[in-house]
């Protein structure tokens, strides 16, 4: 179990690296040329890196919306496809949860932003990523998991 941590935290934190590098970026871009860059820009990253409580409070929130975006029943129903398949087109996983292609591009677009999936807009497709592996093998293995405490367990409260 120490290792799956692990994997999710390494792969939650490799999402927010994008998110950060993307917002810096989106910041150092000028809009105007009166905008002056040194009032206030990564003062959030900078209170982010010095303050602890607020850190933690961002690693559980994180961790949180992974969980709440992935383990609902047809995200996860993708996200297993896509552990298996690697990379699959919108078409084709609407074909395969029987969902319309818009409404697989809109939950697609919900695991990404998660880090769960990775989208490739010139492609039409969505990947797997490493979180992706790591949550469904989180689920499958809990799941066989208490599949044997069952058989193991359950004759024994039937014959009470």
């Amino acid at each position: 179990m120490e290792g799956q941590y692990s994997r999710l935290a390494e792969g939650i934190w490799q999402r927010l690296k994008e998110i950060v590098l993307a917002r810096m970026r989106l910041e150092a871009f000028v809009f105007s040329p009166e905008t002056d860059l040194k009032d206030g820009a990564n003062r959030w990253l900078d209170s982010l890196v010095q303050d602890q409580a607020e850190a933690e409070h961002l690693a559980h929130e994180l961790v949180l919306r992974l969980f709440q975006v992935g383990v609902e029943a047809m995200n996860y129903k993708i996200l297993s496809h896509l552990k298996t398949e690697r990379s699959l087109t919108l078409s084709s996983l609407a074909q395969m949860t029987g969902l319309p292609a818009l409404l697989v591009a809109e939950r697609t677009s919900d695991l990404a932003q998660a880090g769960l999936a990775a989208r490739n807009i010139e492609k039409d497709s969505v990947e797997a990523t490493s979180l992706t592996d790591t949550l469904v093998e989180l689920i499958e293995g809990g799941a066989q998991e208490l599949s044997k405490i069952m058989r193991d367990r359950l004759p024994g409260v039937i014959e009470r």
